[in-house]
């Protein structure tokens, strides 16, 4: 009896080593086949520490023909900062496209984590570029694909050229990864003194003006009373002081607020004039910048 439930036990323990070793060596096997198969539901095995950059969209004034070569910065500077493992675009595109996937076609964020899912990536970075007036506005997103939260975000401005909007996204790139923008010191001087300082069409001071700005290139722009407006390109870089000297023309004088004028005006009235009309701009909504030099003056007594 004691051998028979010995050897019942020591079989049950070694039945129970093999059942052991099957789950562990197996599943893991049965999982990827399940996967392979489209028959597995649940969420695949991810790398936390890597990343895909999305396309970015080029929305309102900005050329569609910018998205791939702006994807492309975004993704060069992420991999020299090497903070994190980037897939590259066309790993990215060929993975993807073997599990029947259109990223073009992937416009809201359930669909951008999805694809981050399948990539079998930690996060995702997606982003927007779009262009009012003369500045471009960039918006970009560090998404974590597990809980589909943000992250981390970049938001920048840019005025004026390609260049700097390239600037601009290797800029947000570094605060995807985390890494501190020093900002640079802008110091404006002018002549006349106390003219309005705009940085990318914001208000910002009076000169003389010492200031902090975003590394990048930033639009400068000075303006005073009777002044023509003075404005000038700089490139901002991180930590270091840049100066700048505006000197502003004087804008013309208008004939109408010259002395003769004046002198004519106060002699007519001393002389008993009744009424005195100045057309200056020709007819009611020509939009004539130059006044027409008519003056009427009515002498007849009332």
């Amino acid at each position: 009896m004691k051998k028979k439930l010995g050897k019942s036990v020591s079989g049950g323990i070694v039945w129970l080593m093999i059942a052991l070793f099957l789950s562990h060596n197996l599943y893991p096997l049965g999982r990827v086949y399940a996967q392979e198969m489209g028959e597995e539901d649940e969420v695949p095995f991810r790398v936390e520490k890597m990343i895909a950059v999305l396309d970015l969209e080029m929305e309102v004034g900005v050329d569609k023909a910018l998205t791939t070569p702006l994807t492309n910065t975004m993704i060069s500077k992420l991999v020299g900062l090497k903070v994190y493992d980037v897939i590259d675009r066309a790993n990215r595109d060929a993975i993807l496209s073997e599990q029947g996937f259109q990223l073009k076609d992937c416009v809201d964020e359930e669909c951008r984590v999805q694809a981050g899912r399948l990539l079998g990536v930690g996060k995702i970075v997606v982003g927007n570029i779009s262009k009012i007036g003369e500045v471009y506005y960039i918006n970009v997103q560090l998404i974590n694909v597990e809980t589909a939260m943000v992250e981390k975000s970049a938001l920048d401005k840019c005025v004026g050229t390609i260049d700097a909007l390239f600037e601009a996204i290797e800029n947000a790139a570094l605060d995807i990864a985390g890494i501190p923008r020093k900002p640079g010191i802008l110091i404006i001087n002018s002549t006349p003194p106390s003219a309005v300082v705009y940085i990318d069409g914001e208000k910002v001071g009076q000169t003389t003006l010492r200031t902090e700005v975003k590394p990048g290139k930033r639009k400068v722009m000075v303006t005073a009373r009777g002044y023509k407006l003075g404005e000038q390109m700089v490139t901002v870089q991180p930590g270091l002081t840049t100066s700048m000297e505006f000197t502003l023309k004087k804008e013309p004088r208008k004939w109408y607020t010259s002395w003769w004028f004046l002198s004519l005006l106060g002699a007519a009235a001393a002389s008993g004039v009744t009424a005195v009309a100045l057309s200056v701009g020709g007819e009611e909504g020509d939009g004539g910048e130059e006044p027409t030099g008519k003056l009427i003056i009515d002498t007849d007594p009332p």
